[in-house]
């Protein structure tokens, strides 16, 4: 029997405006209160947002977590200086991650994708940043389906080279940063996870990089068949990311960064702050 399911308008208006101006605030009245609720909340704002969805951010689920999110084409970028929505503290917060593209589509269908068939759609890997919002106050008592029913933290992706030879689970990640110190948080629980301060010599911080699976693909072989499932089909050139090697890094603005993803390639950029006129989702 079909689930039904009652969306919040209002709800689904204000998340609409936070992410398209990067705004921040409490909860509201009307909340999901059930993954099929907080997923079909998901959707409605990328529906009502006109910015077509170029792919998604995944992780492995549980019976408690549906871990998916779209990206959207408006929030992609590529040039040299990244524009993202700051945090409170004025700081760029991304997840360093490796982003699966596909070569052709994997259109929603009965039978279940195997993982080879999976493999064999994928047409290239690449270095990416994940550019991390929660569009809720740090103090608002946010849950994951309220997290789930905003996007996830995404507000964006910042797609770097391709990968250098087959992408691997873990590997040493190391930044440089011009004259500042930054730190490494995780995102759900705000803990410190391998922060190193820069010293004045290098200005190189080293963290032990690990994906939080297994294998980064284990996340996209169920996003496949979560979204077949919900009649989604995924298309070609769609891109998906899987989860970070770091948790979240924070990066002081205007300021050239250098990161080196192990042996599989390195990215140079400066983050900038995003504004309400440069809005374009």
């Amino acid at each position: 029997m079909t689930q039904q399911i009652k969306l919040s308008a209002a709800l689904v208006a204000e998340l609409v405006d936070r992410r398209q101006h990067g705004r921040v605030g409490p909860l509201l009245s009307q909340r999901p209160d059930s993954l099929p609720a907080a997923f079909a909340t998901q959707q409605a704002v990328a529906s009502l947002l006109s910015n077509p969805i170029i792919g998604w951010k995944c992780g492995m689920p549980s019976s408690e977590r549906w871990v998916l999110a779209p990206l959207f084409q408006a929030e992609l970028q590529t040039a040299s200086t990244c524009q993202l929505w700051p945090s409170n503290n004025g700081l760029a917060r991304v997840e360093p991650e490796l982003c699966f593209v596909l070569k052709q589509p994997l259109p929603a269908r009965v039978l279940p994708y195997s993982p080879q068939e999976i493999d064999a759609a994928i047409g290239a890997t690449h270095i990416v940043l994940e550019l991390i919002q929660s569009r809720y106050a740090n103090d608002s008592g946010a849950l994951f389906l309220d997290q789930l029913a905003d996007g996830l933290f995404n507000q964006g992706l910042w797609l770097g080279p391709k990968i250098h030879g087959e992408e691997a689970s873990a590997f040493e990640l190391r930044y440089h940063v011009g004259c500042a110190q930054v730190s490494a948080t995780n995102a759900s629980e705000g803990e410190t996870a391998g922060n190193s301060a820069a010293d004045d010599t290098s200005n190189m911080v080293c963290l032990a990089g690990k994906h939080p699976n297994q294998a980064p693909r284990l996340p996209l072989y169920w996003l496949v068949n979560f979204l077949s499932a919900h009649q989604i089909d995924l298309s070609a050139g769609q891109m998906i990311i899987t989860g970070s090697y770091a948790g979240v890094l924070e990066f002081p603005l205007d300021t050239p960064i250098q990161l080196h993803f192990g042996s599989l390639g390195q990215i140079e950029l400066v983050f900038g702050s995003r504004n309400s006129t440069s809005a374009n989702t």
